[in-house]
């Protein structure tokens, strides 16, 4: 009989990106209560996973510290019991990726988070259509219904796909429909130069991304396009195997036009989407953040990952349009008001060893462009996203980022000549075109 545990576990990772990704639908579509019950599935699921593969992977020790600040913080919070809870989820987060890190490769987990991605989509796009052709009208996410006069940002829908707003999709945020919609974008561009497989339906699962992205109006998530389109020219460039030199030299020039166009770019943006001045209060956002940063800068208030409204003095930092925000819009000063200036500096250096192991995976290790650019131009749009949203903390953005991490490490480690830094390790960038497996 056919063993159906790979099928089963690409399966499995396919649901977990997507439940990442869209929790939301579940908690639009069935409550909390829904959405809890597939958490603790998928976590249980995941925590068998790691318990049972055949190799203990090494988790960095980065990754380890700041896990572990963000557990310490219950010591000094303000609300302790939220802390424990989400010092709790983040544990499992990791454990999660640790076990399809151990079992799957980055090609499967590439496929895996493809999948998910269109499932998110096209969904999306369906989830719309119903809304405008036969609901017609906004609807409420199932945790809210019977609400009266909620206010317009918390609709799960708002009826906008033949209107001039911004659609949300089943992930009920424009900005997160959008970061995903970017996702995909990025997955069949590759799919589309670098593979001879389907390629008809990456063009069209491309043209399908590319619509979500305007009809969701995410002008942060267009900047983070560019940037992507940027890095992976430069990549390209250094794929050339003509020297950093040269890789140095394109570097310079398209940043120092990026830093020289920056102002323009993001003015003609900002009228294009209709934003304020201000990216749509953020600045008023980060303005009351730094407040009580100021006032714990070494310690923070204690780690929450998203914001629990009921904990002080999380309940209380910042309101808009009548209701709470529940995050920073800014990953980086998030981990500052919760964790201090020490898990700051932790965030950092795990941001900085997760993205020295996938560079170094791209030059090393032989393997297709699509399983060799993923993971980097992934970790590129999220840093971008993390400028102006904290989704890199927290679900679908933590563990998409820790995921593809462990597996880069885990394949550096059969290459021990990589691994120990040894310069003179074969390059996968000079293998000829062609000559390497393709991705799917």
């Amino acid at each position: 009989m056919a063993d159906h545990r790979p099928r089963l576990l690409r399966a499995f990772a396919a649901f977990t990106f997507f439940t990442g990704w869209a929790g939301d639908f579940w908690r639009g579509l069935g409550g909390w209560i829904l959405f809890g019950v597939i958490a603790a599935i998928v976590v249980g699921v995941g925590v068998w996973i790691a318990w049972q593969a055949p190799r203990r992977l090494p988790v960095p020790w980065t990754l380890i510290v700041y896990s572990c600040v963000l557990a310490l913080s219950i010591v000094w919070s303000s609300y302790p019991v939220v802390t424990a809870a989400a010092a709790a989820i983040q544990v499992a987060i990791v454990v999660v990726a640790v076990g399809l890190a151990s079992t799957l490769t980055i090609a499967e987990l590439v496929n895996a988070a493809t999948s998910a991605l269109r499932w998110i989509v096209g969904l999306s796009i369906v989830f719309e259509l119903i809304v405008a052709v036969i609901i017609r009208r906004p609807i409420l996410p199932a945790y809210l219904a019977g609400t009266i006069d909620p206010p317009t940002v918390l609709y799960w829908s708002r009826d906008e796909l033949f209107g001039s707003g911004k659609i949300q999709g089943i992930t009920g945020n424009s900005s997160l429909l959008a970061m995903v919609a970017l996702l995909l974008a990025i997955v069949s561009v590759l799919r589309i130069v670098h593979s001879r497989v389907r390629r008809v339906q990456a063009i069209a699962w491309f043209g399908v991304a590319l619509a979500t992205m305007l009809l969701t109006r995410a002008a942060t998530v267009l900047i983070a396009s560019v940037v992507v389109a940027v890095v992976a020219g430069v990549l390209v460039l250094w794929s050339t195997h003509r020297g950093w030199a040269v890789t140095s030299l394109a570097a310079g020039v398209l940043g120092s036009a990026a830093v020289s166009c920056t102002e323009p770019l993001r003015s003609a943006l900002l009228d294009v989407f209709g934003k304020s001045s201000d990216l749509t209060g953020r600045a008023e956002i980060w303005a009351a953040v730094w407040r009580y940063v100021e006032q714990r800068p070494i310690t923070g208030w204690g780690w929450s990952g998203y914001w629990a409204p009921w904990a002080e003095p999380l309940g209380t930092i910042a309101r808009r349009n009548g209701v709470q925000v529940l995050h920073a819009h800014n990953a980086w000063l998030d981990v500052w008001l919760q964790v201090g200036i020490f898990g700051l500096l932790a965030f950092a250096m795990m941001i900085s060893a997760n993205i020295t192991a996938t560079i170094k995976h791209a030059e090393h290790v032989p393997c297709s462009p699509l399983v060799r650019l993923t993971p980097i131009l992934f970790l590129v749009a999220a840093l971008v996203q993390s400028l102006t949203e904290s989704r890199l903390l927290i679900e679908g953005g933590a563990f998409t980022a820790i995921v593809f991490w462990l597996a880069a490490k885990r394949t550096l480690v059969a290459h021990p000549e990589v691994s120990e830094g040894n310069p003179r390790g074969v390059s996968a960038w000079s293998r000829r075109p062609g000559s390497a497996p393709r991705g799917r």
